[in-house]
């Protein structure tokens, strides 16, 4: 089913009520004031369909919703221009954009109190880097450092810190991690679990072997000690549907559930409370009926009947 026989379905099915009209001088029209509204209802049946989770806390499976992205993480070195009891001024080939290393680890590798490292959690446009604690030995302009990330934020093309981190254009797209592979290794990293917590001011430095997603960051248990390259496989959103010849991105059986769950929707606004019951036992016997193999066990709890 396209966008506009969702929409004559859900309309027809839903007590035609005058304000979900979606035609003019009788002729579909989806820019229509009713075919907007029933729009609105049918992408967010679209989205309930394409995420939904069974009583098993198990998640249907679209390979449409399946992709990847590679990362490839970061390591800058250089030699300190000035230190302070909790500070290192960076040196001047470095970014000069206020906040850029907040968040990353500095660790002294040379010259000066050689053997440190910190967190870093501030950053001025003079270079300089305030650590999470005063220094043991204060490093000079004789340190030579490197700095780790070992956090990777999933952000827009617009962002100041795009270049260190990762672009998923609209990042609102994402979902949630499937798996990470060690390009080189070919090996598999492990996800934390849900109650897992990295601190953001942990100093190991290493080879990653767990990682976790905390708002919207892939955070390891090691920030990498060298330029390492892991691909991603990701769930993501789907797109809204937005002309009338759109089709939703997953399998035609499907296509019915969102016309119901709109409708059940209709139902309820109006307080056809014996309609809406039938549709719904419709709804959870249909996707009952055309459950594929092979779901995606999920976390979370959320009620994907919820009216929106």
């Amino acid at each position: 089913m396209n966008t506009q026989e969702l929409i004559i379905e859900a309309y027809e099915h839903s007590g035609e009520g005058s304000d979900l009209d979606p035609y003019v001088a009788g002729v579909f029209d989806i820019a229509s004031p009713g075919a907007v509204k029933l729009l609105g209802w049918i992408n967010a049946a679209y989205k309930r369909v394409s995420t939904w989770k069974f009583p098993d806390n198990h998640l249907l499976d679209f390979s449409s919703r399946q992709t990847k992205f590679y990362l490839t993480t970061i390591v800058k070195t250089g030699t300190a221009q000035a230190g302070a009891s909790s500070s290192i001024t960076l040196a001047a080939a470095e970014s000069n954009v206020a906040g850029r290393f907040i968040g990353w680890l500095v660790a002294i590798t040379g010259g000066t109190g050689s053997g440190q490292k910190r967190v870093i959690v501030g950053y001025s446009i003079a270079r300089v880097a305030t650590v999470a604690y005063a220094w043991d030995t204060t490093p000079d302009a004789t340190s030579t450092y490197e700095l780790y990330k070992r956090f990777y934020r999933f952000c827009e093309a617009t962002d100041p810190f795009l270049a260190d981190n990762i672009d998923l254009s609209p990042s609102k797209s994402f979902r949630s991690i499937l798996r990470i592979m060690d390009m080189k290794t070919k090996g598999y990293l492990t996800k934390g679990g849900r109650l897992s917590t990295f601190s953001e001011y942990a100093e190991s430095v290493g080879n990653p072997s767990t990682y976790v997603e905390k708002n919207n960051t892939i955070w390891f248990n090691s920030a990498p000690s060298e330029v390492k390259s892991y691909e991603v496989e990701y769930i993501r959103g789907l797109d809204d549907l937005v002309n009338a010849t759109d089709i939703p991105a997953i399998p035609e059986e499907f296509h019915q559930v969102i016309a119901l769950l709109a409708i059940w929707w209709g139902l309820r606004r109006d307080q056809n409370w014996s309609a809406a019951y039938s549709t719904k036992r419709d709804i959870l016997d249909t996707l009952a009926s055309i459950r594929q193999p092979g779901e995606l066990e999920m976390e979370g709890d959320e009620d994907f009947l919820e009216v929106p």
